[in-house]
């Protein structure tokens, strides 16, 4: 105990302690004092999830992400890459990760916790050849990562059900769990979702009180508590609540509605609200006109948004492909096979653009026909139908070979004069 906390007066307080990796960082922030935004909003993961805006771009990064095809693509000794489709991993990773679940589930439900919680977990169920054969979820908030003595990794899941303890130590041959680990970004602006939760409120009770502003009853003479008691509550009876909205008040005995707040309009609620959302979607990195915000969209830009949108998935599809090369794929398989997903079929925006930009690249020699399939992430057709080959326009010659011009011919001037 240093003479700092003495003074202080921390004498006997019990040291908090965190593991390797704390999921519950929203309960371990308490700790540390902050547990309430500057909104005065304690924001929980149950609560930031019920912000539309919140979940709806955490829905739209999940969903975008299950729903882009992942392929697994086995090399071959001249260095191309083809689809594995009959190998095993292929419906594992793509169509069928368990028996209960589909891959879109899987993957969407493993981008939501990364988002939210930071971590994902999946539990590997290996046949006895080492071969992964199915992949279940786990919650990451019933998931604790600690070191043991010698240093390595334990995971200790508490099974909901049964109240039991399960664990895994982490072996770098046959890795236990497929984890995913991305910081939040819904961690990172907590103080804008306690901002938005509050303006929720706020609308909700504006409603809540016949959708006008809130005053005060004055009375010609002085009421005791039951009196003043008695008045409010049949004026909230009469008055309050929006099935009462616009009802004409009628007043007895002298009493006085004085309203005392700003009026919506006045008080710019619509564009705080707004303002929120775009900062939001701004930390978030998904296009406003992606979650119904449309006040500043056209056609252009939001055609921009999209390819923008698609840059900002790629450190998604990094983490997911990475992850699936160190936990499922041995040292021995890993530089014969990858996982990757299909990024160009998420790209729909202009099919037309993207087909001329090929075209013009097999004409002028920059692309062979296997190259343009590679970038589409197809099947080359190989080198016996012509897939290798370069092409170039027939009217095109280098510079080198174009014919000089003749020189002008001298004319004699003997026997002019």
């Amino acid at each position: 105990m240093t003479w700092v906390e003495r003074a202080l007066g921390w004498v006997g307080l019990k040291r908090s302690t965190h593991t390797l990796k704390e999921v519950d960082f929203w309960l371990s922030d308490s700790v540390w004092g902050g547990s309430a935004t500057d909104a005065g909003v304690l924001v929980t993961p149950e609560l930031a999830v019920t912000i539309p805006d919140v979940f709806a771009c955490v829905n739209v990064i999940a969903q975008d992400v299950a729903a882009c095809p992942i392929k697994y693509q086995q090399r071959t000794p001249d260095g191309d890459w083809y689809d594995a489709d009959r190998h095993e991993f292929w419906d594992l990773l793509r169509d069928l990760p368990n028996p209960e679940t589909t891959g879109v589930e899987f993957w969407a439900a493993m981008m939501r916790d990364v988002q939210i919680h930071e971590h994902a977990y999946a539990e590997i169920v290996r046949r006895g050849t080492g071969e992964p054969f199915q992949l279940w979820r786990l919650d990451p908030t019933r998931m604790t990562v600690t070191r043991d003595g010698l240093g390595r990794k334990v995971y200790t899941y508490r099974v909901s059900t049964t109240g039991r303890q399960q664990s895994w130590t982490f072996n770098a041959e046959r890795p236990p769990i497929l984890e995913l680990s991305l910081w939040s970004w819904v961690r990172q602006c907590r103080g804008l979702i306690g901002y938005a939760a509050a303006l929720d409120t706020y609308g909700a009770k504006y409603f809540a009180n016949a959708a006008r502003p809130s005053g005060v009853l004055v009375a010609p003479h002085p009421l005791d508590d039951k009196a003043r008691e008695r008045l409010a509550r049949s004026w909230r009876a009469a008055y309050g609540g929006v099935e009462n909205a616009h009802k004409v008040a009628v007043l007895e005995h002298g009493v006085e509605f004085k309203a005392m707040s700003v009026p919506n309009n006045e008080a710019q609620f619509l564009e705080m609200r707004r303002y929120v959302t775009e900062r939001i979607c701004g930390v978030a990195g998904v296009p406003p006109h992606k979650v119904a915000e449309l006040s500043r969209s056209t056609n252009n830009n939001i055609e921009q948004q999209s390819r923008d949108y698609l840059q900002r998935l790629h450190p998604y599809f990094r983490m997911i492909e990475q992850a699936i090369r160190r936990d499922l794929l041995t040292s021995w398989t890993w530089p014969r096979y990858r996982a990757v997903f299909d990024r160009e079929a998420m790209v729909q925006t202009d099919t037309q653009a993207q087909a001329a930009a090929f075209a013009t690249y097999l004409q002028n020699g920059v692309y062979s026909p296997d190259d343009v399939r590679r970038k589409l992430h197809e099947n080359p057709i190989g080198a016996a139908q012509g897939g290798d080959r370069y092409h170039m326009n027939g009217n095109m010659i280098p510079l080198t070979a174009v014919p000089m011009a003749p020189a002008p011919a001298v004319l004699s001037t003997e026997g002019v004069r």
